[in-house]
């Protein structure tokens, strides 16, 4: 009995011991690698670059730690239900450069004093990579600050808590064709900062009231803050941040729409086609 019940305690520390080795990563991926659950936790020693040509699956479950680099994507990236953690290392982010593509999906990021998901100057002509389903969780900087021009990023289904600036866009960003919608805005201390003359479409999103984001231009709005050339109209009024999102539109819970969003009627009823809230009373 009791060299059995040693066997079961030397098997259960080795589980353990298996469990808790971390497999620590560095230097430049040339051809197509994967991150596995089995070799989870990842530690990010120095810069990973992943090449143009090559990519980087991260399997579901994976952690990453960001001790001593970033993620520099030249290639593709595919990361699906990763957790990212950053406590220390001001450079602990993915960096998405002009050959880079794929998507970050239902991921958790943890905050840091940095960046999640960087998309610096050499990022112009970013064609569609995709960041949805994310949580962004206390970064005290710019959660995903764009540098890049005339990128195509598609930012759906996320949700921002608690950082200081949820997406950012630099001053010299002239053109900017990304979808942002249906994300949820929470105690942020600003949810959207467009610092670019280029007007910005960030529509269907949850602001943390339903009343709207606080911009000049919506008087009534007291959510997140959202500042810059934007256009926030609608938004969402009734979201589910854990598992979806209801009601489209600044539209009531008896599908009326108030007179604010006269110009967003106008818009998809004559301009742009059936909008996805017809049948709705205008509120007088």
């Amino acid at each position: 009995m009791k060299i059995q019940m040693a066997l079961i305690t030397l098997l259960l520390v080795s589980i353990i011991a298996v469990n808790i080795q971390a497999t620590d990563v560095c230097g430049t991926y040339d051809g197509d690698s994967t991150w596995s659950l089995a070799e989870s936790p990842y530690n990010i020693i120095c810069q990973i670059v992943i090449s143009g040509g090559a990519s980087l699956n991260i399997e579901p479950g994976v952690e990453v730690n960001f001790i001593g680099g970033a993620i520099v994507v030249q290639g593709g990236i595919f990361a699906y239900g990763v957790t990212f953690q950053n406590e220390t290392n001001p450079e602990g982010y993915l960096a998405i450069h002009a050959t880079g593509h794929g998507y970050i999906k239902n991921c958790y990021f943890e905050g840091s004093d940095q960046s999640a998901i960087y998309f610096p100057p050499t990022a112009d002509n970013v064609e569609d990579f995709e960041i949805s389903g994310n949580t962004f969780d206390g970064f005290q900087v710019h959660t995903i600050p764009v540098q890049g021009d005339s990128i195509s990023i598609n930012i759906t289904y996320n949700r921002f808590l608690n950082c200081n600036v949820g997406i950012y866009i630099y001053n010299y960003v002239t053109y900017f064709p990304s979808r942002i919608y249906n994300n949820c805005f929470e105690s942020n201390g600003t949810a959207i900062s467009n610092n670019s003359s280029y007007k910005i479409y960030i529509e269907n999103n949850w602001w943390n009231s339903t009343n709207g984001p606080s911009h000049i231009d919506n008087p009534s709005g007291d959510g997140d803050v959202v500042y810059g050339n934007v256009d926030f109209l609608p938004w969402l009024i009734n979201p589910d941040c854990n598992t979806g999102f209801c009601l489209p539109g600044n539209a009531n819970d008896d599908c009326t729409i108030n007179i604010f969003d006269i110009t967003y009627l106008i818009k998809y009823l004559y301009l742009e086609g059936p909008s996805p809230i017809n049948g709705c009373d205008i509120e007088p």
